[in-house]
């Protein structure tokens, strides 16, 4: 998003003293005075003004951007205002990828290669021959087995589960965003709609700062000990069939 400053940039425009034609700044457009006067103008104070910005907007911002901060530390209190919301959510997304690296559902269940995926799929086919073979069969049949006993194991987490990876995942970029935006305020506050983002990327950077945080939690109490054990089993099957059905 346009800082504070750009945003005021955008409002001064050049207009020729003579016939009153307006321009974009940087613009070659011609107006029909044969010798025009371009000068820079103000379409918010609707007035010609002298360099960049127009002071009167300017002062407008600044006083604007005074309140407005201290309206942002108060939504931030929690985690040291503006100046400190940068240092606790940079912590949060460090445990945050610790955890998830650690405890996450990831860490508990090995990926299992293509060929395993699409075999542990009861309406994918047999492989050509497998039927006939009992040795096969028995395999096969293991290898669905305890890939639906992972599944199982899944399901039973419920929302503390693959959901709560994906939601601290979700909370942590959703929060970086927010945070970037806030990063890069220079303390203007040019009108009511830039003073509304930035409101509203204080508040999810605080939400996210807080979701992370008990999501977390909820992440590293949750027991995967019976996740761990039927991945542990589906991976022996993995080789098992490997091996029977010779599979490089």
């Amino acid at each position: 998003p346009p800082t504070g400053r750009e945003l005021l940039a955008e409002r001064v425009v050049e207009r020729c003293e003579g016939c009153r034609a307006e321009r974009a700044r940087g613009n070659d457009a011609f107006c029909r005075c044969a010798q025009p006067d371009w000068r820079p103008f103000c379409t918010r104070c609707v007035k010609t003004v002298e360099g960049e910005l127009c002071p009167n907007c300017l002062a407008v911002a600044e006083a604007n951007g005074a309140k407005l901060r201290i309206q942002l530390d108060e939504v931030l209190a929690r985690y040291g205002g503006l100046a400190g919301i940068g240092k606790a959510f940079d912590a949060a997304r460090s445990r945050a990828e610790s955890t998830l690296r650690e405890f996450g559902i990831g860490s508990a269940v090995s990926p299992l290669p293509e060929w395993a995926l699409r075999l542990s799929d009861k309406r994918v086919p047999l492989p050509p021959g497998a039927e006939h073979s009992r040795v096969k069969m028995q395999a096969v049949n293991a290898l669905r087995l305890e890939a639906a006993s992972v599944e199982l194991a899944l399901s039973r987490l419920g929302y503390t589960g693959q959901q709560a990876d994906d939601r601290l995942a979700a909370a942590i970029a959703t929060g970086s965003a927010a945070l970037a935006h806030l990063s890069q305020w220079d303390g203007l506050a040019a009108g009511a709609e830039h003073e509304h983002a930035l409101r509203e990327s204080a508040a999810i950077t605080a939400n996210a700062v807080t979701n992370a945080t008990q999501l977390i939690d909820s992440i590293r109490r949750r027991d995967l000990g019976a996740l761990v054990e039927a991945s542990v089993r589906r991976q022996r099957a993995v080789r098992d069939c490997e091996t029977v059905l010779g599979i490089a």
